[in-house]
């Protein structure tokens, strides 16, 4: 009798596995049809995105995208939305490119550029959604692309893509360029991901920006991206104070690792934002391994005004280097010391008090312009000075100072260095 019912309960599981399986659906687009069919193979695709049918959608369904014959593209213009749809933990709803056929497995490319300099709309929107993985993965290399989408008057709008509320989102292998915005997602709980991607030409408010609960470690995980953002003071008639994009900005529960961030000059316009390559907030927060290329206003900017007990940031082992000197914030450039602005700046009201942020272990490589006295071409955090006594912050291994003719004023503390000859 018992063998029996053991033998019962493996049928039964054998059957609920493939059960399982068959209810996993792959759904097609390709813009490249005659006319749009019930998107259930490539021969009856939709036509676009925005004719999937979400309420038939769910956890472990593919959607594939066409990106035309492998080695070339296709070019969608499209705005879409992903509607009422989640998949499970484990068991994603995956939007990607079908890397297995070479009829499709060409490059997706989302392409804006018919907006001109004030478009206004999104590329993508979603919002409490769950476990929904958007991946352009084939053989390693990045084949969905959004671009140029970008607004040289406002620069909050013209974003890739933007969502709300959502939970287990994973963003790999995407291609960013030529943008006001590049990510700009809110999340939940953990599980979030962006990876493997790259941001290019960022023009507007940041290339990502996100958001998660803040209560915790690695509630999403930002690595393995590059991420470049444009710089230009020239405002465009009618504008005025202008420079360029920050890289992320964050509230609360981001590491951030494995990245390389660079500031680039441009002649086009940019925006209204002052650019640093991370914009903080909140607790929970890791950047580490991290290279950091050019500086523009800060590499890091740690802002405290909507955070009256800020706690557990870490900020160790990244690489600072300048390569090209005249990438800067324009008051910088006011200050004969100020050749690079400070990596590492946390700001506060003089009545809140820092804890647990720890700094250790930086390098910052310094370009070599013409001689200068005393100049340094490599410094490293050694601990060499003592925080300011009106914050508890861990500096094992890191080094603070100000900049001469610019005194660290109250609720400000700059670090690890900012001048050259200093010892």
């Amino acid at each position: 009798m018992k063998r029996r019912v053991e033998v019962l309960l493996i049928a039964l599981a054998a059957i609920v596995s493939v059960v399982g399986d068959a209810q996993a659906a792959s759904w097609y687009i390709d813009n490249a049809s005659a006319s749009s069919g019930n998107g259930q193979s490539w021969a009856t695709a939709f036509k676009k995105c925005s004719n999937i049918v979400w309420s038939n959608v769910h956890a472990g369904d593919v959607i594939y995208i066409s990106g035309g014959p492998s080695g070339g593209t296709q070019t969608y213009t499209e705005s879409w939305s992903i509607v009422g749809a989640s998949g499970a933990a484990g068991n994603p709803i995956t939007i990607a490119v079908d890397s297995a056929n070479a009829s499709h497995n060409g490059t997706v490319v989302f392409d804006y550029d018919a907006k001109g300099d004030t478009a206004t709309a999104d590329g993508v929107f979603f919002a409490n959604n769950s476990y929904i993985t958007l991946t352009g993965n084939v053989d390693g290399q990045n084949h969905i692309v959004f671009k140029n989408l970008h607004n040289i008057v406002n620069r909050t709008v013209s974003r890739c893509i933007v969502g709300y509320n959502n939970t287990g989102i994973i963003f790999d292998h995407i291609d960013i360029t030529n943008c006001n915005n590049g990510i700009s997602v809110s999340f939940t709980g953990t599980g979030n991901e962006i990876r493997f991607s790259n941001f290019t030409q960022i023009r507007g408010d940041a290339a990502l920006s996100v958001g998660a609960d803040g209560t915790g470690w690695d509630e999403i995980k930002i690595h393995d991206n590059y991420i470049e953002t444009l710089v230009n003071h020239t405002p465009p008639p009618g504008q005025s104070n202008y420079g360029g994009p920050d890289g992320i900005q964050c509230y609360g529960g981001m590491s951030a690792y494995k990245n390389v961030f660079k500031v680039s000059n441009t002649s086009v316009y940019t925006s209204s934002q002052h650019p640093d390559m991370f914009q903080l907030q909140g607790n929970y927060l890791k950047i580490y391994g991290n290279e950091f290329v050019n500086v523009g206003d800060s590499h890091i900017d740690y802002d405290c005004y909507n955070n009256s007990t800020p706690h557990d940031v870490w900020i160790y082992n990244n690489l600072f280097r300048i390569v090209h000197q005249r990438i800067m914030w324009q008051r910088m450039q006011e200050s004969h010391w100020a050749v690079i602005s400070p990596p590492i700046r946390t700001v506060s009201p003089a009545h809140k008090v820092l804890h647990g942020i720890s700094v250790r272990m930086n390098k910052i490589l310094e370009p070599v312009p013409k001689p200068r006295p005393f100049q340094r071409p490599l410094q490293e955090n050694k601990g060499e000075y003592q925080t300011p006594t009106d914050y508890h912050v861990s500096l094992a291994g890191g080094r603070a100072c100000s900049c001469p003719g610019e005194p660290a004023s109250p609720g400000e503390f700059r670090t690890p260095w900012c001048q050259y000859g200093v010892g």
